[in-house]
């Protein structure tokens, strides 16, 4: 019969997603994750397997906890411009407010960039659904709004542009969080204009 476990599965989670977030995939070691948990090394693989699994159940913890909150008003079915302008305004507060995404940026997008660079990937990041859910999010709050009309870039277009922007800001907050907030002030601006444009 299986002993039962004696720690907080999910507290083990939450601290190996902060150790990954710090470190990067590579960059944490064995020996970081048994710091941040508390677990040692048996213990860790006995509960996960791998660093890996680990790694896969620190992503998706981030991106429930972090990633979930900040596109569910876009991805909402009455979305709409004000949400695209409350997305980029809750970016620039993340990069002021909160210690982990103002100096490290975002897990999910420092993981596709950091273990993409080698094939086949040690490890997946999710990088397809990633793009994929952003571009989506953005599309879904500038389809059937006064944002969609003839004059402007059409919509795929725009929300292809405010995605890569949204990953621009990401990768820039990691050299220096006061250029990574001007740069969303500079795409909230020009978004801005588009509504006013548009009369929305």
């Amino acid at each position: 019969m299986a002993r039962p476990r004696s720690f907080d599965i999910d507290a083990v989670v939450g601290s190996a997603r902060d150790t990954f977030w710090r470190l990067g995939y590579d960059g944490a070691a064995i020996s970081d994750l048994e710091d941040a948990t508390g677990l040692s090394r048996s213990s860790l693989y006995q509960a996960f397997g791998s660093k890996e699994q680990l790694f896969r159940a620190a992503l998706a913890r981030y991106i429930r906890d972090v990633i979930d909150p900040l596109l569910a008003p876009m991805e909402a079915p009455d979305a709409g411009p004000p949400a695209i302008d409350g997305f980029f305004s809750r970016l620039i507060e993340l990069f002021r407010g909160d210690e982990l995404a103002g100096r490290y940026g975002c897990l999910w997008v420092n993981s596709i960039v950091d273990l993409n660079r080698r094939l086949p990937a040690p490890v997946d990041a999710r990088s397809d659904e990633y793009w994929r859910r952003i571009n989506q999010a953005f599309s879904n709050a500038l389809e059937n709004s006064p944002l969609d009309r003839p004059e402007l870039l059409p919509v795929a277009q725009r929300a292809g542009l405010l995605a890569g922007s949204t990953l621009g800001c990401w990768l820039v907050v990691r050299i220096d969080a006061g250029r990574a907030e001007i740069l969303c002030d500079s795409v909230l601006a020009e978004f801005r204009a588009w509504r006013d444009a548009a009369g929305a």
